[in-house]
């Protein structure tokens, strides 16, 4: 599954992340949303 860019999902340009993504950013629920939104 391949994500989209962070810019597009807010509409703006974003820096990259500080953090790696790791299992605790899995939990957000902006993520969840968009691995809901993808996987349909």
């Amino acid at each position: 599954m391949r994500l989209p860019r962070l810019d597009k999902v807010y509409g703006e340009r974003l820096e990259a992340p500080a953090a790696p993504l790791s299992k605790a950013d899995f939990s957000t629920p902006w993520l969840q949303l968009l691995v809901e939104d993808l996987s349909r």
